[in-house]
């Protein structure tokens, strides 16, 4: 055997051996086994990223979900965001889907009837209770104008963007909720800071006094 022979064979047998050690180290513990049960749970959703052939930066860096209990019956229901179309005139329509624990392994689409059917190119979501009335609010990021949804306390949700002085027009990566300025009052990040009466004040990297 030639001595190049020998340096592949050695190439070879040091790939498998590291092979090997990846699969020993993140194998699963005896007895924790995962199933895929998405079709069994009533779960549909298929994500459209509206891509038309220019590889567009919202198009290969798909969309968020979320885990929330928007009912309050102790059951995390599932929220997962969709694209939309970059064809001019759209080829479909596409809406986030809500998706509502039935509490016995499987989920129904509730999207329409919880007022979520709308259509945007949602890139990220963050839940919260932003009026501090129990329930959970959705705030979601976007291709265009971000949406902040107030849970109704009866299945359904409003967007109250608008009203409450947010929604960015350009493009919304990721968000998140945090106690800001006052005790267990949560605010959107833009900077902004939530009130009691439900508003949210916003500045330029400054929040405004409430």
């Amino acid at each position: 055997m030639s001595g190049k022979a020998r340096y592949l064979w050695r190439i070879l047998f040091l790939w498998f051996l590291c092979v090997w050690a990846v699969n020993v180290h993140f194998a699963a513990p005896d007895g924790v086994v995962f199933t895929d049960v998405t079709k069994a749970a009533g779960i549909k959703f298929v994500h459209f990223n509206g891509g038309i052939g220019k590889k567009y930066l919202p198009e290969t860096m798909g969309s968020g979900c979320a885990f929330l209990d928007f009912d309050s019956d102790g059951w995390q229901d599932i929220l997962l965001l969709n694209g939309s179309d970059f064809a001019v005139p759209k080829r479909r329509p596409s809406t986030a889907a809500l998706y509502r624990n039935n509490r016995d392994g499987t989920f129904s689409d509730v999207t329409r009837a919880a007022g979520l059917a709308v259509e945007m190119y949602a890139m990220g979501v963050t839940v919260g209770d932003y009026d501090n009335d129990g329930d959970d609010d959705i705030y979601i990021t976007c291709l265009g104008p971000d949406h902040l949804f107030q849970n109704q306390g009866n299945g359904t949700f409003k967007d109250v963007t608008r009203a409450v002085g947010l929604g960015c027009a350009d493009f919304g990566g990721s968000a998140a909720w945090l106690d800001y300025g006052r005790p267990n009052r949560i605010a959107h990040p833009n900077p902004t800071r939530g009130s009691r009466d439900g508003s949210i004040a916003a500045s330029r990297g400054v929040a405004s006094k409430m």
